[in-house]
C-alpha cells in the first residue's frame, strides 16, 4: 500500500506543472471544506455557517487563480516559448 501511494505521487509529480499541482491541491481542499462543512451542521449551524464562508474564499481564490495562470500562461508563456523556438531555429541554421 505504501509502494503504490509513493509510486502514484511520483507518476502525479511528473505528469503535472507546479500550476496543475496547485489547483489539485485547491480542490482536495475544497472537497474537505465541503465534507467538514456537512458534519459540522450536524454539530452547530455556527460551524457550518464559519465553513460555507472558508468555502466561498477558496472558491474565490480557486476561480481567481485559474483565470491569472491561464491568462498569463496563453499571453506570456506560449510567446516565451515561441519566441525560444525561433531563435533556437535561427541558431541551427547558422551552424
Amino acid at each position: 500500500m505504501n509502494k503504490l501511494t509513493k509510486q502514484n505521487l511520483i507518476e502525479w509529480n511528473e505528469k503535472y506543472d507546479n500550476y496543475q499541482k496547485l489547483q489539485h491541491v485547491y480542490l482536495v481542499l475544497l472537497v474537505t471544506l465541503v465534507f467538514a462543512a456537512g458534519v459540522s451542521s450536524l454539530f452547530s449551524l455556527d460551524y457550518k455557517s464559519d465553513m460555507v464562508k472558508l468555502l466561498k474564499l477558496l472558491v474565490g481564490v480557486l476561480v481567481t487563480n485559474f483565470v491569472v495562470m491561464t491568462a498569463t500562461k496563453s499571453f506570456v508563456v506560449d510567446k516565451i516559448n515561441s519566441a525560444a523556438k525561433k531563435t533556437s531555429k535561427k541558431v541551427q541554421k547558422k551552424k
